[in-house]
């Protein structure tokens, strides 16, 4: 039977994903607004992992509650392999914004030589959110038992490289950024990641349906933190566009 905070999570979650579809709708309109290719990169990644962070809380508890009974099976439960597409959507936002900051600096570093790097990492992340995204989606989100044991040197990298790639790549690229616009968006940017991570450090106490509910609530912050990252983008002045080089994205 379901409790209060049960009922609050099925109310919540609906205008949770509404609000990750604003960000994504302004988001595009920054896209627009925007002259730089480099930023309008920026924008794009903050529309899309706005897009897909909204489909997975929704998915997640929808499934959560239809298919796996409860509140518990929506905790980290990415349904119909939006969690997937989400961490593939996050390394296009590192790679992208690694690549602007070299485009707003003077001196043009290539910072521990992503150029090179991120095809690598491409190669490690992009086939893995493909497979499983497919998987889910062919499954209908219904448990398929554990995957086998040589499944983990695939799924592991493809956890792994977004976030930990945002951890070493982002820092050095907004010191090395010459813009304070794209600083502070990268900034804010941050901000939306330490929402997103305490969300899922104090969402977990015994009562699993209030679990769910404190994380609808950093959910919350972390779109407020998106929503003011891609605003950072947009110049203050008319002579304050965002400088972007003749580089290359290769």
């Amino acid at each position: 039977m379901l409790g209060v905070y049960d009922w609050l999570n099925v109310a919540a979650v609906a205008g949770v994903s509404l609000v990750f579809a604003y960000v994504a709708y302004r988001s595009l309109n920054v896209r627009s607004a925007l002259a730089a290719p480099s930023y309008r990169k920026q924008a794009l990644g903050v529309a899309l992992l706005s897009t897909f962070a909204g489909l997975n809380i929704l998915g997640s508890t929808v499934s959560g509650y239809l298919v796996y009974g409860g509140a518990a099976g929506a905790l980290g439960n990415g349904a119909f392999g939006a969690f997937w597409v989400l961490l593939a959507t996050l390394f296009y936002f590192v790679d992208s914004s690694v690549i602007a900051a070299r485009r707003t600096d003077p001196q043009a570093r290539d910072t521990l030589h992503w150029s090179k790097l991120r095809l690598l990492l491409w190669v490690m992340v992009l086939p893995v959110a493909e497979l499983v995204t497919g998987i889910d989606i062919i499954s209908a989100g219904v448990a398929t038992g554990a995957p086998p044991g040589w499944s983990i040197f695939i799924l592991v990298p493809g956890i792994l490289v977004p976030p930990v790639s945002g951890v070493i790549f982002l820092p050095l690229a907004s010191r090395r950024a010459g813009d304070p616009a794209f600083k502070k968006h990268l900034r804010w940017f941050a901000v939306a990641a330490l929402f997103f991570v305490l969300g899922q450090v104090l969402g977990n106490p015994s009562n699993v349906a209030q679990a769910l509910a404190i994380t609808y609530i950093f959910d919350l912050a972390v779109a407020f933190a998106l929503y003011k990252s891609v605003l950072s983008l947009v110049p203050v002045r008319s002579n304050a566009a965002p400088f972007d080089s003749g580089l290359t994205d290769k």
